[in-house]
C-alpha cells in the first residue's frame, strides 16, 4: 500500500448547485471536522430541483438533528409547513391515503388486517389517525401519551423545493465553507480518479474526495465511464400559485389519462407538479424532462454521486428527496479515513444501491394502477418489468394476505398494505389463526378505534391555526 493510499482526506469538492449541492454542503459541514477544507463548486439553481417534490417523510427529523437545524428554524426559516402524507387518486378504485401512522396492532398473534379481510373492509384509512386528520384539516404535534389516539402519529413537512435550497444555502454559508460560483468547463480524470475540476476562468479545483451533485447529467460520474440505465423518458412541470391561508396538511396526487398531478400546500402557496410524456407536458410553466434510472455504482475512484446525479425515480412518492438525505447520511457515517477508500467505497455502493431499487420497487408497484390502462404514459409504465421481490410481495398478499418485507426497506409494511388496498387487491384468504376470535368481538374493538380517531380530530386546531400559532410562539 503507498503512502499516499494512508494519507488522510484533507480537501472534498462538493461539485454542483441547486437543492443537492447544497443540503449535502451543509451536512459534511455540520458533521465532518473543521480541518477538513470543504469547498463547493455552486453551478446556480437547478431546475431539476422540482423532481424533488414537495414533501419529505419523517425521516427527515433525523437528517436535520444530524446538522443540528431544530424544527424550529426549518419551519420558519424554510417557510415549511407539515406533513401527514399522501392521498392518491385515481391510482385504484377509490381515494386511498398512505400516512405516516405506526403498525397496526397485533391481536391475539394476528396482523390487524387479517381481521379486515375477514370482515370484507379494505379500507385501511378507517384504521389511520393521519387519515382522520388529513380529511378534517387538522394536526398537532403527537403526543408520547398511550391514551391518545393521535400517539400513533408520525410527521413529515411540506416545503417548496426552492426554499429548502435556499435554507440549506444559508446554513452551508454559516459553516465556513469556501464556495466558488462558476459553470464547470473540465474535468480531469485518470486512473479511475478525479484529479482536478476547471472552471470558466481557468481555476483547477483540487480535491482528494469529489461529490457530483451536478443532476441528471452526473457530469463527474459520466467522465469516469459511469453510465444510467434510462427506462423511462419523461417530463414535468411546477407551478406555484398564491394562497392566502395554508391548506391541510398532506399532499394530493392524482391520476390522468396522460400521467399525474401533486398538489401540495405551502405556507403562502399551493405547489402543482405534473408529470407525464414530454408531448403532454406545457411549457409555458417552470419544466424539465429526465428519464427514470440509475448509475451502475453511486461511488467510483475517489467521485460519488448525490441526488439526481446518481438516479432519477418519479417524485409520486417522496423517494427522492429520502434517497438524498440517506445518501448523505451514510457517505458521513462511512466518511473514508484516508484516501484508500475501498471499504466505505463498497459499503456505500451496496446500502444507496438497495435503498434505490427498493424505492423504485415501490413506485413500479404504484404504477400497476388499471384506472387509464389504455392511455401512453400508463402503457409505458405497465410496460416495465415486474421484478421477482416486488412479484413475490403481490403474490403473497393476493393469495393469503401475507406481507413479504427485506431488509432495511425505506417503505415499511403498513406502506404496502395502503398499496395493496389501494390499488383494489383482496386476499382470497386471512390467517386461519384469526378464527379463534368470534368475529363479533373484534368488529366492536375495530368499531371502537374508529370512533376514538373521530373524536379526538374533533378537538384539533386546523393546520393552518397549529403553525401560526408555533410562530407567534417564536416572535415572543
Amino acid at each position: 500500500m503507498s503512502a499516499q493510499s494512508n494519507m488522510k482526506i484533507k480537501d472534498l469538492c462538493v461539485c454542483g448547485g441547486g437543492l443537492a449541492g447544497w443540503m449535502t454542503a451543509a451536512a459534511l459541514a455540520r458533521s465532518l471536522p473543521r480541518d477538513i477544507k470543504i469547498t463547493l463548486l455552486d453551478t446556480g439553481p437547478s431546475v431539476e430541483d422540482m423532481l424533488y417534490g414537495a414533501s419529505t417523510l419523517p425521516d427527515t427529523h433525523g437528517f436535520h438533528k444530524n446538522i443540528h437545524l431544530t424544527e424550529r428554524d426549518f419551519v420558519i426559516a424554510g417557510n415549511a409547513a407539515f406533513s401527514l402524507g399522501t392521498e392518491y387518486k385515481n391510482f385504484g378504485p377509490t381515494p386511498w391515503f398512505l400516512g405516516f401512522d405506526l403498525a397496526l396492532p397485533v391481536v391475539g398473534g394476528v396482523k390487524f388486517h387479517h381481521y379486515m379481510v375477514r370482515a370484507g373492509e379494505t379500507d385501511l384509512g378507517r384504521y389511520a389517525a393521519s387519515s382522520y386528520a388529513a380529511k378534517a384539516g387538522v394536526f398537532t404535534h403527537p403526543e408520547n401519551n398511550s391514551r391518545d389516539p393521535f400517539g400513533s402519529l408520525d410527521y413529515g413537512y411540506q416545503i417548496s423545493p426552492t426554499d429548502y435550497a435556499e435554507l440549506m444555502q444559508r446554513v452551508a454559508q454559516a459553516s465556513g465553507i469556501s464556495i466558488v460560483a462558476a459553470q464547470i468547463s473540465d474535468i480531469h480524470a485518470s486512473d479511475g480518479h478525479i484529479q482536478s475540476v476547471g472552471v470558466e476562468d481557468g481555476t483547477e479545483i483540487n480535491a482528494d474526495l469529489f461529490i457530483d451533485c451536478t443532476g441528471p447529467s452526473a457530469k463527474l460520474m459520466s467522465s469516469l465511464g459511469q453510465k444510467r440505465s434510462e427506462q423511462i423518458s419523461l417530463s414535468a412541470q411546477m407551478k406555484t400559485t398564491p394562497a392566502q391561508e395554508l391548506g391541510p396538511a398532506f399532499r394530493s396526487v392524482e391520476a390522468t389519462k396522460t400521467g399525474w398531478t401533486s398538489t401540495t400546500p405551502v405556507p403562502g402557496a399551493t405547489i402543482e407538479l405534473s408529470l407525464g410524456l414530454p408531448e403532454d407536458i406545457n411549457t409555458d410553466e417552470a419544466h424539465c424532462s429526465y428519464s427514470t434510472g440509475r448509475l451502475e455504482q453511486f461511488w467510483t475512484g475517489n467521485c460519488l454521486a448525490i441526488g439526481h446525479a446518481a438516479g432519477m425515480i418519479d417524485p409520486v412518492t417522496n423517494a427522492p428527496i429520502f434517497l438524498m438525505q440517506s445518501y448523505i447520511n451514510k457517505l458521513i457515517s462511512l466518511f473514508p479515513a484516508s484516501h484508500n477508500m475501498s471499504v466505505e467505497r463498497s459499503e456505500f455502493n451496496r446500502l444507496c444501491l438497495e435503498d434505490f431499487d427498493l424505492m423504485a420497487m415501490y413506485t413500479t408497484a404504484l404504477y400497476q394502477a388499471q384506472n387509464f390502462a389504455e392511455s401512453p404514459f400508463w402503457q409505458r409504465q405497465h410496460s416495465q418489468p415486474i421484478c421477482d421481490r416486488l412479484q413475490r410481495k403481490i403474490d403473497q398478499f393476493e393469495s393469503r394476505g401475507r406481507m413479504v418485507a427485506y431488509d432495511d426497506e425505506p417503505f415499511h409494511e403498513r406502506d404496502w398494505l395502503a398499496l395493496h388496498f389501494g390499488l383494489g387487491r383482496v386476499p382470497r384468504r386471512y390467517d386461519i389463526v384469526a378464527d379463534k376470535i368470534a368475529e363479533t368481538h373484534i368488529s366492536e374493538d375495530m368499531a371502537k378505534m374508529a370512533a376514538q380517531f373521530q373524536f379526538a380530530v374533533e378537538k384539533r386546531p386546523t393546520h393552518a391555526q397549529y403553525r401560526n400559532h408555533l410562530v407567534q410562539q417564536h416572535k415572543r
